[in-house]
């Protein structure tokens, strides 16, 4: 996920072609992401969704939205929209399908309803002795015959609280956080869990719910399915979602001019490259000597990769850790010296 603040549009789209240029060589090219995720960039601009549309993305996830935006959205149900350009006028033809995650963050603690200290409980990763406490002192607990009943029905309340903030009946539940699903530990106890507790609700008539692991293209095709049975659009927005603030007065804007010598460095680089890559083709119709192609190319590649990773929304921003600031530096040092 890019910064959306300050990175430049060359630096996005370099990433993003570089990023697919790596999908198709290593997965293949019948793997074609369509569902953009930006949950973690600190505000958001309508920018990077018009280059999304333009590179057939359909749909997109926000996260860091400023508090008291989610809550207008929210109390219309207008937390899913479509984010049209300003210029886009009447014309629909910028508008991209988006869903704002409508609470305070994108961990398991703040994804399932509205009460965090409920939903940390069903963080399965978090369970008494796995040495990562949920911060409101309820551990969370595996879930058996007989404790089910009790468990299901306290989940179920927090799906039904959260989906009244929404136009359709359909429910994104992210199941997930940083740095984690790098155990087998929580890979099983996380599906085994689950997978109990959606049984016992789906069995429920009542409930009126079918609850079920699913992927984020699921969920959009299933929200369209229903907007179009229901003979329904969803409503249209035009503009950014900046500055970011998450609680009171807390802006995040110190992020738009920390560390300026990481972000002079970054437009530098990107002078470098692309003065590099105008050369290369140049060069290419002109006829490389033999072997120097692919050495050049490989080390077009390799300063490609390095600026396309600093436009990490933890890179250019500066809110890096001092020892991977120091390190984007050096890197970037060494890609300088290679032009040279």
């Amino acid at each position: 996920m890019p910064d959306e603040a300050n990175s430049h549009y060359y630096g996005l789209i370099s990433q993003l072609m570089e990023g697919h240029e790596w999908i198709r060589n290593h997965i293949g090219e019948d793997y074609k992401p369509k569902n953009h995720w930006s949950i973690d960039p600190f505000g958001l601009s309508p920018t990077v969704s018009y280059f999304m549309k333009l590179s057939n993305f359909s749909n997109g996830v926000l996260q860091r939205v400023h508090y008291s935006v989610k809550k207008y959205l929210a109390e219309r149900k207008e937390l899913e929209f479509m984010w049209r350009q300003l210029w886009g006028n009447r014309d629909n033809s910028t508008d991209f399908a988006t869903h704002v995650m409508p609470f305070f963050s994108y961990d398991i603690p703040h994804t399932c309803g509205p009460d965090p200290k409920i939903c940390c409980q069903f963080d399965f990763r978090r369970t008494a002795g796995s040495g990562l406490d949920c911060p409101w002192k309820l551990p969370s607990v595996d879930i058996t015959e007989n404790n089910v009943k009790e468990r299901a029905a306290l989940l179920y309340d927090q799906y039904r609280k959260k989906a009244q903030l929404f136009k359709t009946n359909v429910v994104l539940v992210p199941l997930g956080d940083d740095f984690r699903y790098d155990t087998e530990f929580e890979w099983n106890n996380q599906y085994l869990n689950y997978m109990k507790l959606f049984k016992y609700m789906n069995a429920q008539n009542e409930w009126n719910v079918n609850a079920r692991f699913g992927t984020v293209d699921d969920y959009f095709r299933l929200v369209h399915e229903r907007l179009y049975e229901d003979n329904d659009n969803l409503p249209v927005l035009s503009g950014d979602f900046f500055t970011y603030a998450d609680r009171n007065d807390h802006y995040w804007s110190g992020y738009y001019t920390s560390r300026p010598f990481h972000k002079r460095f970054d437009r530098v680089l990107q002078h470098y490259i692309r003065t590099a890559e105008i050369l290369y083709s140049f060069m290419g119709i002109k006829g490389f000597k033999e072997g120097n192609a692919l050495r050049l190319f490989g080390l077009l590649v390799e300063a490609r990769r390095w600026m396309n990773l600093f436009q990490h929304h933890d890179g250019i921003t500066g809110t890096s850790k001092n020892e991977v600031m120091a390190d984007y530096g050096q890197k970037f040092v060494n890609i300088k010296l290679q032009f040279d």
